[in-house]
């Protein structure tokens, strides 16, 4: 069967399971809207395509379908339909009103130019450039570069915006609203990027092998905070062969890692073991530098793992 086309069988039974299954999303989901939505984007993971094509079974069917819990069967369900209704990309499934802009930290540095112009040089130097990139775009500076470069033209962006700690909710959640409206100011890159306010590592640590083309893990926040996805995503092959894991941390540590510098290579190439490999940001397996122009930004490093096996 050809990708994005439903058999008549699998047809049948989504129409009735939409007309007889409480409302989903008011039933505007049909095999029609899935076979369009699947047909334009076609790099869509076999994740997703199992689960569009299986909307007749209940979350606890899906569940055992997928090999996951009811309550990731359900989660992605929604994520499935709202993709294909063209609402991902406000999270809820709503348009949400864009509240007046509050200051952010400064992210930008000479030193994160330089580690983006050696993660651009490996992509292009990758075989795995179709399919889904998860990433923290903040102001979609990189992706913005990346649609614009015909070679890359085979990868779409899943963005996700999330408040870490309490004090953040706040100001997370108005550059979520921030982030919503320059999508809908620039078209192009709607076109390429979802955004959903969520926890990036709330959806990598349920992922299966081989889901992503690369994996954008710009967290920028502490390796101990983010030690048990980066762990999974290498255990489990989340990325292609051919595909980077791109990892930025700040080197404040709460775990009594003091030299995060040897620490990350150590532990990448210690749960990665022969199927990856570090790849070098300016000469150097990790690359050091300055947060930010202001100063505001913690000291950061950057590593680049590609997968080989």
């Amino acid at each position: 069967m050809k990708k994005g086309v439903l058999n008549s069988q699998q047809r049948a039974w989504i129409t009735r399971r939409l007309k007889a299954k409480v409302n989903v999303e008011n039933n505007e989901v049909t095999p029609q809207k899935i076979e369009s939505f699947l047909k334009a984007r076609p790099q869509t993971t076999e994740f997703i395509r199992t689960i569009l094509s299986n909307l007749n079974l209940t979350n606890s069917e899906l569940a055992v379908k997928l090999g996951k819990n009811e309550k990731i069967a359900k989660m992605f369900r929604t994520y499935a339909i709202t993709s294909v209704l063209g609402k991902q990309k406000y999270s809820t499934g709503k348009k949400v009103k864009v509240k007046q802009k509050i200051a952010t930290v400064d992210y930008k540095s000479d030193g994160k130019s330089m580690v983006r112009k050696a993660i651009l040089k490996l992509l292009l130097e990758s075989k795995s450039n179709v399919g889904i990139v998860p990433t923290l775009p903040f102001d979609f500076d990189f992706e913005k570069e990346l649609i614009e470069i015909p070679a890359l033209k085979g990868l779409y962006f899943n963005g996700y915006e999330y408040a870490y700690n309490k004090d953040k909710g706040t100001q997370c959640k108005n550059h979520f609203r921030t982030q919503i409206q320059m999508l809908e100011n620039d078209k192009e890159l709607a076109k390429r990027i979802i955004m959903r306010y969520q926890n990036i590592n709330d959806v990598l640590t349920f992922g299966g092998e081989n889901q992503y083309a690369h994996i954008f893990a710009d967290y920028c926040g502490n390796f101990s905070t983010n030690k048990d996805a980066i762990e999974y995503i290498l255990k489990n092959n989340l990325i292609k062969k051919g595909g980077l894991l791109w990892i930025t941390l700040n080197t404040r540590s709460t775990n009594g890692d003091k030299n995060l510098k040897e620490v990350l290579p150590n532990f990448v190439e210690k749960i990665g073991g022969a199927n990856y490999k570090i790849e070098k940001i300016n000469g150097e397996k990790v690359y050091n530098y300055k947060g930010s122009k202001s100063g505001k930004g913690a000291p950061t490093l950057a590593i680049a793992v590609r997968r080989i096996k």
